[in-house]
């Protein structure tokens, strides 16, 4: 495990994670909203937000014609069994395996660019317990510019 330095560059920590095909988890605080990075082999595998606009019922309603109040009930439902808002939707028919993939797709991609966007902005990003898993370096190594 090893962390990658606060001080450090968004363009740096995702350099340093493809470079050493690392897995792990990025978390990144911005004006207190997290976002966190999931990657696997080096790649961005998925992206999760606390931020409401960035959430997957959003891309939902605005995609796939699913009232407000049908995923309400359905986030209900969700929860009850323990499950996935996505994995209750696509048991229910209401949206395709495919369709849920596309949807995840979307909003790991907006994330990104949320993410992005706000690095080069300029504005100061918070990295917090930004640590990555990776064979090829030794435990505890943090890496610096």
């Amino acid at each position: 495990m090893r962390r990658i330095h606060p001080g450090s560059t968004l363009s740096f920590f995702l350099y340093a994670v493809y470079a050493s095909k690392a897995n792990g988890v990025g978390a990144i605080k911005t004006n207190g909203i997290s976002k966190n990075l999931v990657f696997s082999k080096g790649r961005l595998v998925r992206a999760a937000t606390t931020a409401r606009e960035e959430r997957i019922g959003n891309f939902i309603v605005k995609k796939e014609n699913v009232s407000p109040a049908t995923l309400n009930l359905m986030v209900i439902d969700a929860r009850r069994q323990g499950k996935r808002i996505g994995q209750v939707l696509v048991e229910k028919g209401v949206l395709s395996d495919d369709a849920l993939q596309e949807l995840l797709l979307l909003q790991n991609e907006q994330i990104l660019i949320d993410i992005l966007k706000t690095s080069s902005a300029g504005q100061k990003q918070s990295y917090q317990k930004i640590m990555t898993a990776c064979s090829s370096i030794s435990p505890g190594k943090t890496l610096t510019r």
